[in-house]
C-alpha cells in the first residue's frame, strides 16, 4: 500500500512539475509576444506623435510661406499662438472668468485688423511723404527727398513714444524711470518710424504684421488682466480634495472612539 501511495505521489508530483514547466514555456512565449507587441505599439505611438508634430510645425511654416511670403512669419505666429493658448489653458485650469480670455482676444482681433488696414493702405508712408515734402520745401531744404518720409516719421514716432515712455516710467520708478522711459521710447519710436515711414507695405507683409500685433495684444492684455484679477488657484485645487468623505470619516472615527470609551466605562465591561 505504501509503495502504491508513493508511486501515486511521485506521479502526481511529476504531473504537477510537467504542468509548471508547460506554464513557464507558455509564459516565456507570451512574454516575447508581449514585448514584440509593446515595441510595435511604441512605434505606432512614436510615429503618431511625429505625424502630429510634423503637421503642426510643418503646417505653421507652410501657412507662413503661403499666406505671408516667409517661413519666419510662420515660426513667429506659431510661437505666439502657442503662448496664448498656454496662458488660456492655465486660466481655464484655475477656473478664471472666461472674459479674461475672450475680451483680450477681441481687442487683439481689432488691433490686428486695424494694423493690417493701416499698413496695407500705406497710411504711415503716404502721410510721411506729404509731411516730408512740406519739410523739405519749408523747413529743411537740404534734406534728401528720398529720406524725408523716413526721417519725418522717425521724429514723429520718437516724440510719441518718448512721451509714452516718460509717463509709464514716471509711474513706476520716479525720476530715474521717467528719464529711462524717455530715452528708450525716443530710440524705439525713431526706429519704428523709420520702418513705417520709409517702407512701402504690400498686403502680405501688412497682414503678417497685423497677425503678429493681434496675437501680441491678446497675450499682453490677457496676462495683464490675469495679474490684476483676484484669482485664487488654491481654492480651485481644494475642490479636488474629497472634503465630504474626509469629514465624514473623521466624524465616524470620533463616534467609534466615543462609543468605545463609553462601553469601557460601563460596569462589568472588564
Amino acid at each position: 500500500m505504501r509503495e502504491q501511495l508513493g508511486r501515486v505521489r511521485a506521479a502526481a508530483q511529476a504531473l504537477i512539475q510537467a504542468h509548471v514547466d508547460l506554464l513557464r514555456a507558455e509564459l516565456a512565449v507570451i512574454g516575447e509576444q508581449i514585448q514584440q507587441i509593446a515595441a510595435m505599439v511604441g512605434g505606432i505611438v512614436a510615429l503618431a506623435i511625429y505625424a502630429v508634430l510634423l503637421l503642426a510645425i510643418g503646417g505653421t511654416l507652410f501657412m507662413g510661406e503661403w499666406l505671408f511670403g516667409s517661413i519666419g512669419w510662420g515660426v513667429l505666429h506659431g510661437m505666439l499662438l502657442a503662448i496664448g493658448i498656454i496662458i488660456s489653458l492655465a486660466l481655464l485650469v484655475i477656473e478664471a472668468p472666461r472674459t479674461l480670455i475672450t475680451r483680450p482676444l477681441l481687442w487683439g482681433v481689432v488691433a490686428g485688423v486695424a494694423l493690417t488696414l493701416v499698413l496695407g493702405l500705406n497710411v504711415p508712408h503716404n502721410l510721411s511723404v506729404v509731411v516730408g515734402e512740406w519739410v523739405t520745401a519749408n523747413v529743411a531744404p537740404t534734406l534728401d527727398p528720398a529720406w524725408a518720409p523716413a526721417v519725418v516719421a522717425g521724429v514723429i514716432f520718437a516724440v510719441i513714444f518718448a512721451i509714452a515712455g516718460l509717463v509709464i516710467g514716471a509711474r513706476g520708478q520716479g525720476v530715474l524711470g521717467a528719464v529711462s522711459g524717455l530715452v528708450v521710447g525716443a530710440l524705439g519710436g525713431f526706429l519704428v518710424g523709420l520702418v513705417f515711414g520709409g517702407l512701402v507695405f504690400g498686403w502680405q507683409p501688412a497682414a503678417a504684421a497685423g497677425v503678429t500685433a493681434g496675437l501680441s495684444v491678446w497675450i499682453a492684455l490677457m496676462a495683464r488682466a490675469a495679474s490684476q484679477a483676484n484669482l485664487d488657484p488654491q481654492a480651485r485645487f481644494e475642490k479636488l480634495w474629497p472634503r465630504q468623505s474626509y469629514e465624514s470619516a473623521l466624524e465616524t472615527k470620533e463616534w467609534v472612539e466615543q462609543e468605545w470609551t463609553t462601553r469601557l466605562r460601563r460596569p462589568g465591561s472588564e
